[in-house]
């Protein structure tokens, strides 16, 4: 599933390709025509949508699972909804799972529509009160609560075994049990990590591991289970947290669970 940074860059894509442009015709999209020959004022992301205010109007894009947003150049598999500009440029949604959804929405409805979407943690910084204030009196694993949606918004799986890694707390830590230098910590490991996946995976289309796509350098214990640690050589553990793959180095996130 597309977390925070690649979102970040589909909107980067879809603000580079689409403002100050109009639609002149879809495919796949339901109640389109009230899109049709209006203003594209520019995209932006909130948690893990792309959001695109045309005329009166919002266009909600959630990518779910598979969904990405990509310049049509040629034919594509799993092509779902197609955009076509005043210009000539094509742009599509392609979803492998179907999952990915579009919604239209008038400008009344906007703040209503996020109310139950928490705070943003990039590219605002946060202070370790910040987080301690949010997480700290909670018994459930740091992993768990970075995955609530109602809390942070845009934070996923993989970002998650990163950040935990980077700040060397071990996922399954309660957030009770972290100093509030630790939560200090958590600020910079975020924007540290957001920052390299937006250098490192810039271009036109993301491609994700879960399809095939390799490791990108980024990525210090996500997907790399019985490698070496890239500081201190121990192998990485793979193990599920709630049902989500979770990985973790055992020596820099030594961790007794109680």
């Amino acid at each position: 599933m597309p977390e925070l940074p690649e979102v970040e860059l589909m909107c980067r894509n879809l603000r580079r390709w689409t403002s100050g442009k109009t639609i002149v015709a879809t495919e796949g999209i339901e109640n389109a025509s009230q899109l049709l020959h209006k203003n594209i004022r520019t995209c932006f992301r909130r948690g893990k949508y792309c959001i695109l205010p045309i005329g009166e109007l919002f266009v909600i894009i959630h990518f779910r699972m598979t969904g990405k947003v990509v310049l049509l150049r040629e034919e594509r598999k799993f092509l779902r909804r197609k955009i076509i500009l005043c210009d000539g440029m094509e742009i599509g949604i392609i979803d492998q799972r179907r999952f990915s959804t579009l919604e239209i929405i008038v400008s009344a409805n906007y703040e209503s529509r996020f109310t139950s979407l928490g705070e943003e943690v990039w590219p605002i910084h946060r202070s370790a009160q910040w987080y301690q204030s949010r997480l700290g009196n909670r018994r459930s694993s740091l992993k768990a609560l970075l995955l609530r949606q109602d809390i942070i918004a845009g934070l996923g799986n993989i970002m998650c075994s990163e950040i935990c890694f980077r700040i060397r707390c071990n996922p399954q830590m309660k957030a009770s049990d972290l100093s509030l230098d630790q939560w200090g910590l958590l600020d910079g490991a975020i924007h540290e990590f957001v920052g390299q996946v937006l250098s490192e995976e810039e271009g036109d289309e993301i491609h994700y591991v879960s399809q095939g796509g390799s490791l990108p350098k980024s990525f210090l214990v996500y997907g790399r289970g019985g490698l070496p640690c890239v500081e201190c050589t121990a192998s990485i553990i793979h193990w599920q947290i709630s049902g989500r793959a979770t990985y973790a180095c055992p020596k820099c996130q030594a961790y007794e669970v109680s």
